[in-house]
C-alpha cells in the first residue's frame, strides 16, 4: 500500500534514529552498543533483539570508526516506523 510506505514516523521512531546517527557522527561507539539502557525509545525501536544493528556494529568496527568520517547518503523512514538510514564509513 503506498500510502502506508509513506505513513509519518512516529516520534519514538525519530529520536531513536537520531540517536544513533549523533552517536555514530561524533564516534561514540560505547553508548551505541550499549543501546538498550543508552538509547531513548530502545524497547520500542528494537524489541527483543538487536540483529538490525549488529550488522552496524560489524561494519563500525571494520571501518575503524575512530579515524574516519561518518556520512549518511540516504535518510528517512518508510511505513511509519522503519529507517531507511545508510550509513557510509570512510571517504567516498
Amino acid at each position: 500500500d503506498p500510502a502506508a510506505r509513506d505513513a509519518p514516523a512516529p516520534a519514538w521512531a525519530r529520536e531513536f534514529d537520531g540517536w544513533c546517527a549523533n552517536l555514530l557522527a561524533d564516534a561514540e561507539i560505547d553508548p551505541l552498543l550499549d543501546f538498550r539502557v543508552e538509547a531513548p525509545s530502545a524497547r520500542i525501536a528494537h524489541p527483543g533483539s538487536s540483529r538490525y544493528l549488529d550488522p552496524l556494529f560489524v561494519a563500525a568496527g571494520a571501518a575503524s570508526l575512530y579515524e574516519h568520517a561518518v556520512g549518511f547518503p540516504v535518510r528517512g523512514f518508510e511505513y511509519g516506523g522503519v529507517s531507511t538510514r545508510c550509513v557510509q564509513f570512510g571517504r567516498a
